[in-house]
């Protein structure tokens, strides 16, 4: 897996409450959305949108889904506040941020993906990825933790 040329910044607040909820949620995956904007593949991050992970209940520790219900509801909330969906976090307990399987199956061109480690790798370092439409790879972004 490459590194993008495209950036991804996001706010130490923003960034904060990832962490929070992916420890809040231990030993369960979280989820949720990143709200920004984006401009030529350089995304910025102001605030998330924390979601329930509606993955079957014997797979949440390994796994996370957000309900098309959810889904909704969030971009009505950020399209009426002249926001967009510029991403999607979860967390991977006791498991570094590097893109699963499973992760890599689900991704869309469109948007970031941050993997934030949780429990025993809580210190390790969150990972951005994005699906380049063009090649069908998917890259790490350079993660910068900027207002």
């Amino acid at each position: 897996m490459a590194t993008s040329n495209q950036s991804f910044r996001i706010s130490p607040r923003a960034l904060e409450l990832v962490r929070n909820h992916a420890q809040r949620d231990y030993p369960c995956e979280a989820c949720g959305f990143l709200i920004g904007e984006s401009t030529g593949g350089n995304t910025r991050v102001t605030s998330i949108v924390p979601v329930p992970n509606t993955a079957a209940p014997e797979t949440r520790g390994r796994a996370y889904a957000i309900s098309p219900q959810a889904w909704m509801s969030v971009e009505k909330q950020v399209d009426s506040l002249h926001h967009v969906i510029v991403g999607i976090y979860h967390s991977h307990p006791d498991h570094n941020a590097v893109i699963s399987r499973t992760d890599a199956e689900a991704l869309w061109p469109e948007l970031v993906y941050l993997i934030i480690p949780a429990g025993s790798m809580r210190h390790q370092p969150p990972v951005a990825w994005r699906l380049d439409a063009d090649t069908g790879l998917i890259r790490s972004c350079p993660l910068e933790v900027a207002p």
